[in-house]
């Protein structure tokens, strides 16, 4: 009995100690990395006007990058001073849809969706800049804040 005992604890306390071990290894984990999934991809708005600007650019022969980084699409002149601080000001913005064509995968068009959050004085400066940054680069981009008469501003644009 004394022997069935001792087996019996030794195996708790092992259970224990296992149990223990386990939840800091995840509270450690969960510390160095604090993500999680986001529900979906897009803004149901967003949904609506991808399934439209695709329909369009189908039409024109033309691919749909939906959330493509500034950093994806142009860069800083080699040899510029200060490198990496005009890389950091494009790194994290990123353009609602870019239009590219089949052919080449060249860029087209960029698309951005003004909903209501455009209206901030924070993203009105976003705005200049990031259409400063287009000017720049030769790439025309285009704000819509519906799809009411798309395909007639995309085909203007392009």
């Amino acid at each position: 009995m004394n022997i069935k005992f001792g087996v019996l604890t030794a195996a708790l306390i092992t259970l224990l100690i296992a149990a223990i071990i386990i939840l800091i290894i995840r509270k450690l984990h969960n510390s160095l990395y604090p993500y999680e999934l986001i529900e979906c991809a897009f803004t149901k708005n967003e949904i609506g006007v991808y399934y439209k600007i695709f329909e369009i650019a189908d039409e024109l022969d033309l691919e749909v990058f939906p959330k493509m980084r500034l950093a994806d699409i142009c860069r800083v002149k080699r040899g510029t001073k200060d490198y990496y601080r005009f890389f950091s000001k494009i790194m994290s913005k990123h353009i609602d849809f870019v239009l590219c064509s089949r052919e080449d995968y060249s860029f087209v068009l960029a698309i951005e969706l003004d909903d209501r959050s455009h209206e901030r004085k924070d993203r009105i400066k976003r705005d200049r800049f990031v259409d400063n940054v287009m000017k720049a680069c030769g790439l025309e981009i285009l704000h819509i804040t519906n799809t009411n008469d798309l395909e007639r501003k995309i085909r203007e644009r392009i």
